[in-house]
């Protein structure tokens, strides 16, 4: 009989061990997808415009305007693609694709509008690289085939105008047809006025809400700004409209924006009525630029060029000269002067601090109760040796079921998949992945090792029984 038990007392042992080590590696498989998942999440502040020049939620205007009988000379040439949620116009000017979004996740679009407008547009506007996506297509056609019925690019022009029909776009490398132009839902499907506005909202109240930022230091003299950034640090400068409009030159004392180095100027813009007069001096560069006006309802460019992003969701912006040096995101806009070039922000979404403490994501409750099967598993090998005595042989039985319940239910704890979830990121925003990460990989290591513990020591005892018979 006592054979018998102690061979069920083994198997006991063994099955509480392989139990545990289950249970860890069950918790250990859920918190590493949780693991990889907020490193997926990380992403540009600015994601949802990264492969675009220009995003317009309204009307937008492209190139040279006649206006009262003259006509202004200015070609307003995007060197990225642009995307027009109203009403297009346009008068001899060219988009293209910008190559380094080719191959890198890029919707191959050149140029998106919803609506033409012939009867305001001259000339041609050229789409030299990419597709044509054209939402309502009632006023025009889209042809490939010319009047021999020989294929050729892509052109779209006012309803029965022809091949040769101007003013029109054309596309310079692409030969679809209307089917793969028309496209009445695709601008809805990529861009949202209230998701921009809401966004352009959040970056205004970061200087206080992002902890790993700092304020910029910034003197003015008269009409001369110089601004003292830290490196490799998202750095904010809030000033209202009013401020900003008496700049004439801004300059960077020591580091200057640069995405290399991690150094980033975010500009919250406060007022209705914003005015960029700026000469901009020294190095610096565009993609780590970013201009936010969330209250804008008007911007006007009237000096220099103007390097970095513009998010002003319900402005109209009025180019009349120079470059925009980055991604633009408005209402409206008539874009005349010089260029448009494409230097996307590439600053990440400010990491979120937990309100939750992370201390109880490290979990040391598995690695105790491991410890307190041993003392009650000593005391059932003293009752297995005297063979003469039935009574004694009850109480490791019993000691036995007290053991299964602690080591049964400890690897189970799940607090760091709780720990992990109350880390989420709030609206626009975004939670810091490196260090909870580590965290959790910690507690992942600790869990592991005490299913282990759990396993060797049942195995151990199991082999113990076995050389006292």
């Amino acid at each position: 009989m006592d054979i018998q038990r102690n061979s069920v007392l083994r198997r006991r042992r063994l099955t509480i061990g392989l139990g545990a080590f289950i249970a860890a590696c069950v918790t250990v498989g859920a918190l590493i997808p949780q693991m990889s998942a907020s490193a997926e999440q990380e992403q540009y502040l600015m994601q949802d415009y990264m492969q675009w020049n220009v995003v317009t939620f309204g009307d937008a205007h492209l190139g040279t305007r006649t206006e009262n009988g003259q006509t202004t000379f200015a070609n307003g040439e995007s060197e990225g693609a642009v995307a027009v949620g109203g009403t297009l116009s346009f008068g001899g000017t060219n988009t293209a694709i910008h190559q380094s979004t080719t191959g890198n996740g890029g919707s191959g679009i050149g140029l998106l509008a919803n609506n033409v407008d012939f009867s305001n547009s001259a000339a041609q506007l050229k789409v030299l690289s990419g597709s044509i996506r054209i939402g309502d297509a009632s006023q025009l056609d889209v042809l490939n085939r010319d009047g021999n019925n020989a294929q050729m690019h892509t052109r779209v022009v006012s309803k029965g105008a022809g091949p040769s029909g101007d003013p029109s776009i054309v596309a310079n490398n692409s030969m679809e047809g209307s089917e793969q132009v028309i496209s009445p839902t695709l601008f809805s499907s990529l861009f949202s006025k209230s998701s921009a506005e809401q966004l352009a909202q959040q970056i205004a109240v970061y200087p206080q809400t992002d902890t790993y930022g700092v304020q910029a230091s910034v003197s003015i003299s008269g009409t001369k700004a110089v601004i003292a950034l830290t490196e490799g640090k998202t750095n904010y400068w809030p000033v209202d409209a009013g401020t900003l409009a008496g700049i004439t030159e801004l300059s960077f004392s020591g580091a200057s924006p640069n995405v290399d180095a991690g150094t980033f100027l975010v500009v919250p813009v406060s007022g209705s009525a914003v005015t960029f007069n700026l000469t901009l001096a020294g190095a610096r560069d565009p993609s780590a630029m970013l201009w936010v006006a969330p209250e804008a309802n008007g911007i006007v460019q009237s000096g220099d060029s103007l390097d970095g992003s513009i998010l002003a969701p319900k402005a109209h912006l009025d180019k009349r000269a120079a470059n925009i040096q980055g991604t633009i995101v408005v209402n409206s806009g008539t874009f005349m002067g010089s260029e448009q070039h494409y230097f996307p922000y590439k600053g990440k979404v400010p990491p979120v601090v937990p309100t939750d403490p992370v201390t109880p994501v490290i979990t040391t409750t598995p690695a105790t109760p491991t410890d307190t099967p041993s003392t009650p598993t000593e005391t059932s090998s003293t009752p297995t040796s005297p063979a003469t005595t039935p009574t004694d042989s009850k109480t490791p039985t019993h000691s036995e079921t007290t053991t299964t319940t602690t080591p049964a239910t400890a690897p189970t704890t799940t607090t760091p998949t709780a720990s992990a979830s109350s880390n989420k990121s709030k609206p626009g925003t975004l939670a810091k992945t490196g260090g909870s990460g580590a965290v959790l990989g910690a507690g992942v290591v600790m869990i592991v090792f005490a299913a282990l513990g759990v396993s060797v020591i049942a195995f151990n005892r199991s082999r113990g029984h076995r050389s006292d018979r």
